[in-house]
């Protein structure tokens, strides 16, 4: 073996050992592979603003009505509703036009947030309900129905919110039911479509309204490329993203069952590396957002993080072309207050990255070290053995001095006499 091809391959396997190491560290950081699952496809940018438009958005359902019971915004409430119930609501609304949907959902929504200013919608929409349910075929369920929705609009249940276990099961059944159908109603993969403002304002007012109650409790947090190669998936749930704010953008809203006067739509730069803009919905921003504006693209924008709904794909203008953009509906955290807390969170969970160069360093060192150490050994015993290989060749051999002895002892005597001169 070559010295030199020895001492080779030993720096070889140091450069790996090292190369190894950094992998070790870096490969539980998501962030880092996750842009490498974008399928190839071009990069889109935040879209300008006059490609970008202004457009109103619309909901996401809030509660489902399958059997699975998944993408819950009131998980309590839920809990209280029964098959029976889910089966009169889905009946109910399928019996009803959009504009009675719209109607019904409004005056459900005031009624169940309190909001006692909409008395005669309240009232409207339970008096409405209760003649849809007069001519439904008789069933123990729909008698109970009958009996319960007389009351919902009553002076006692809008002023003490004197609502049953009963009576709220089957609010919420209805409105799950109208959220299901306002749902389908949603044009995925396109720009806003008259089908998406109900399901929108839907979850606008919520938001505005009882935030804490509509997006409590887990959310899946993904990135902007699940949510545009599966929405079907994520269509109607609780998710949370984190990035920048990269433009910001009051728009008034238009005429609405709901009441909402304006809201924030928001283009969000995602914090996993995906260079895919997220569009966020939101009832109200702080000073820092606001202050983004509505042309801008900025890279180092106010860090967020987006609570909220699912409702489609987006399709808009970008510089590579037309494009689709994810739509969240909910609440941000924009971390002026708890930013302290939160870094202080990372920093605890996280190592910085001073620690991470200090601690890379040190073992990037003692892999050196290890690997001199394991080379001096090598050659040492290479050394040795070679010397003992040489000494047990020449222990083997006879020495120069007994050849000649023995060359001169095998001439004869009269051979060596005739050589002498006469």
């Amino acid at each position: 073996m070559e010295p030199g091809g020895s001492y080779r391959r030993l720096i070889r396997l140091v450069i790996g050992l090292a190369l190894v190491v950094v992998v070790m560290k870096q490969v539980s950081n998501e962030a880092i592979y996750r842009p490498f699952f974008g399928g190839g496809e071009p990069q889109p940018r935040i879209p300008s603003a006059a490609n970008g438009g202004a457009a109103t958005p619309s909901l996401v359902r809030i509660r489902p009505i399958d059997d699975s019971g998944a993408n819950t915004a009131q998980a309590s409430a839920v809990e209280s509703v029964g098959f029976e119930d889910r089966k009169v609501a889905s009946d109910l609304v399928a019996r009803v036009g959009v504009e009675k949907q719209r109607k019904w959902s409004a005056g459900l929504t005031r009624l169940l947030s309190g909001k006692q200013g909409q008395s005669e919608d309240i009232e409207s929409t339970a008096t409405a309900i209760a003649d849809e349910l007069a001519s439904m075929p008789e069933s123990d369920s729909v008698l109970a129905w009958q009996d319960s929705a007389g009351r919902w609009g009553t002076a006692e249940t809008l002023t003490e919110h004197a609502l049953t276990k009963q009576t709220r099961g089957q609010i919420d059944a209805m409105l799950s039911a109208l959220d299901a159908a306002a749902m389908n109603r949603v044009v995925d993969g396109s720009v806003w479509r008259s089908g998406d403002f109900d399901a929108f304002y839907r979850l606008l007012y919520q938001a505005t309204v009882a935030p804490a109650e509509t997006f409590s409790g887990p959310a899946a947090v993904v990135g902007a490329v699940p949510l545009l190669q599966q929405p079907a998936v994520f269509q109607g749930q609780r998710v949370a993203v984190t990035g920048t704010v990269a433009r910001a953008e009051r728009i008034v809203a238009r005429e609405n069952a709901m009441g909402i006067t304006d809201y924030w739509q928001l283009w969000l730069r995602p914090s996993d590396g995906a260079d895919r803009p997220i569009v966020a919905i939101v009832p109200n921003v702080g000073d820092p957002i606001a202050r983004v504006g509505s042309d801008a693209t900025r890279e180092d924008g106010p860090p967020v993080r987006l609570t909220g709904i699912f409702l489609k794909r987006l399709a808009y203008q970008s510089s590579v072309g037309a494009d689709l953009a994810p739509v969240i509906i909910g609440q941000l955290d924009e971390r002026s207050e708890t930013s302290t807390r939160s870094e202080s969170v990372v920093a605890k969970q996280a190592p910085s990255d001073d620690s991470i160069r200090r601690q890379l360093g040190w073992t990037a060192a003692a892999a050196c070290i290890i690997g001199i150490g394991l080379a001096a050994i090598v050659s040492w015993r290479s050394t040795v053995m070679t010397r003992r290989t040489r000494e047990l060749r020449a222990s083997g051999r006879p020495s120069t001095e007994d050849l000649f002895i023995d060359i001169q002892a095998s001439i004869p005597a009269s051979a060596a006499s005739s050589e002498e001169p006469s």
